[in-house]
């Protein structure tokens, strides 16, 4: 074998493994493809919901998730955010006057809460 031919079998040894890295990147955003996630960004309710619940699916996958809470608390539904809004909607939480805050505020009255 000379040199050009070794070359040549090598370049075709690693195709393979070329092809198993995208198929892990593939695989990779296959989650996403399938509606990705939601983060509850609402208070800690006992018994009901925690504070950064994450839910596979879309929002309205995640509020048939979480149905009988929405239907006992219905702001939850307004502070379950889809993964690409998650840093903006935090952004937005800790800001006061903002709708997430005052949803958030109205849910931990709801609660019997305090802030």
């Amino acid at each position: 074998m000379n040199e050009n031919e070794k070359k040549e079998e090598l370049q075709t040894e690693q195709k393979p493994s070329a092809g198993r890295k995208a198929a892990r990147k593939t695989a990779a955003k296959k989650p996403e493809a399938q509606g990705g996630y939601c983060v509850y960004l609402g208070p800690n309710i006992r018994g009901v919901i925690q504070h950064g619940k994450v839910l596979r699916g879309t929002k309205d996958q995640a509020a048939q998730q979480l149905a009988r809470a929405i239907q006992e608390y219905p702001q939850i539904e307004s502070l379950l955010v889809p993964a690409d809004r998650l840093i903006e909607s935090r952004r937005k939480l800790q800001t006061g006057g903002s709708l997430l805050s005052r949803i958030y505020g109205e849910l931990c009255a709801a609660a019997g809460k305090g802030k």
